[in-house]
């Protein structure tokens, strides 16, 4: 099984707060318009369960997991996608449960020596027993044929590329042309997507925000893929699944 991060609930929290379709039944929701829910419900079969887990969502902020707002709405929903270890303070209040083992752990002089102390316990406890595991959280990453169906890097990008929108010029209000929009757009992204550019034509970029043709194009044609990535990506949240680029029919904020 894929192992889920912080980061990848980051990930899918961002491309949810951009489908359309989930904005619109949160608002619903919010205004108890019940017949605006039944029809998104309807079209929609696991939109309340992803509302009644996810809540009310924010735009995804520039400065990310940072934001104040982050791990307020996370850590009370960290169970829905990663099972954790925690630490029981009152031992007589705890309830056995399928999967879950309460030990008492002798703390060694290191974490080393701790974990080899686990190690050790814990392949005397699996020899020779048939173990029931935990049930799994709720919401886990995306898989094909047992294989992460999507990698971190293909996803980072995508979500990298629709952060922010550099369509429309800050001095004169007016839309760029596209060409101009991935100018800037490289100008400012470029070490944030991972993408390669030679020291001159950096310094160029920079000072004039120009490319060339052959270099605008290329970076065109990735950030183009970047973006397709998302939508797709995106479009599946509303069913629970990511990351997921399969077709789908829902409605995503084009951001560009």
């Amino acid at each position: 099984m894929p192992l889920m991060t912080e980061e990848w609930v980051s990930f899918w929290y961002q491309c949810l707060t951009q489908n359309i379709d989930y904005g619109i039944y949160s608002s619903a929701r919010r205004e108890c318009n019940a017949k605006r829910c039944a029809e998104l419900e309807a079209r929609f079969e696991r939109i309340a369960d992803i509302y009644n887990d996810f809540g009310e969502l924010d735009g995804w902020p520039d400065d990310g997991m940072q934001c104040p707002e982050w791990k307020p709405w996370f850590e009370p929903r960290r169970h829905l996608f990663m099972s954790h270890p925690s630490e029981v303070e009152t031992p007589d209040q705890y309830v056995q449960r399928q999967g879950h083992l309460l030990i008492d752990l002798p703390l060694q002089q290191n974490e080393a020596a701790t974990a080899e102390t686990v190690r050790q316990f814990l392949s005397d406890y699996y020899a020779g027993k048939t173990i029931a595991p935990a049930t799994p959280p709720k919401y886990q990453l995306h898989t094909r044929n047992g294989r992460l169906a999507h990698g971190y890097r293909q996803v980072q990008t995508a979500c990298a590329s629709v952060v922010r929108s550099y369509r429309v010029d800050p001095e004169t209000d007016d839309d760029r042309r596209f060409e101009d929009a991935v100018a800037e757009f490289v100008r400012h992204e470029i070490d944030n997507m991972g993408w390669k550019l030679d020291p001159e034509a950096r310094r160029v970029l920079q000072e004039t925000g120009k490319l060339s043709a052959q270099r605008l194009e290329s970076f065109k044609a990735m950030l183009t893929k970047c973006r397709r990535d998302f939508q797709a990506f995106a479009k599946n949240t509303i069913r629970g699944r990511f990351p997921d680029d399969s077709p789908f029919e829902s409605t995503v904020l084009d951001m560009f």
